[in-house]
């Protein structure tokens, strides 16, 4: 189910429009960064997100009504806690923005952040059952996904090309194998199946 998860989480961070329009922090690059999300963006919403919904509404038909009825607590219970974190998250930066001090930031709100963790966690374990139940249908599910999958792959690639220099793609290359050699790959801890299973089927 390994792979199966990880084509479908892939999907998923392309319905939030931000997995590979990665984000310049001005200047050249990023100026051109922007153009790429930009396409992206639009070839996203042409011809890849009509398809994904498609697969999506499909899906959910084929649900038990207790397991859509989890799955939409588990949306909402989420939701919720998306709200609580974005709270957070600008209370941290306009507290660093005053005090210039990261760690001592960090230091003071780590135990709401791990409090947020924690309910995030028991919130999408509810969904496991689900995924128990519906083994067969997240497989196929997984396989009707993988080539739109490998299509925005593809025109990423292609607009990053037509709008890169071959150093600057070069130099994004060395820094993301620089982040996994020190991080590892996060991909295979997550549980990438039960986020295409809580998408609510809009876009972001």
């Amino acid at each position: 189910m390994r792979n199966i998860g990880l084509v479908l989480m892939s999907m998923m961070m392309f319905v939030s429009l931000g997995t590979f329009a990665q984000k310049g922090k001005g200047g050249k690059k990023g100026g051109k960064m922007k153009i790429v999300k930009q396409e992206l963006d639009a070839y996203f919403n042409a011809e890849i997100y009509p398809s994904l919904k498609t697969i999506h509404t499909d899906m959910n038909s084929k649900l038990s009504a207790e397991d859509k009825a989890t799955v939409a607590t588990v949306q909402s219970e989420l939701k919720a806690l998306k709200v609580e974190k974005e709270a957070l998250r600008a209370k941290m930066k306009a507290e660093f923005k005053a005090s210039k001090d990261k760690e001592a930031v960090k230091a003071a709100n780590a135990g709401e952040v791990e409090a947020l963790k924690v309910k995030a966690k028991a919130a999408k374990s509810k969904i496991k059952p689900v995924v128990q139940n519906n083994k067969e249908l997240l497989q196929a599910t997984a396989e009707q996904v993988k080539p739109y999958y490998e299509q925005l792959k593809t025109k990423r690639q292609a607009l990053m090309e037509q709008h890169l220099s071959p150093e600057q793609l070069e130099k994004m290359k060395a820094k993301k194998e620089a982040h996994k050699a020190k991080h590892g790959d996060k991909k295979k801890n997550h549980r990438p199946i039960v986020k295409f299973l809580l998408w609510d089927g809009e876009m972001r």
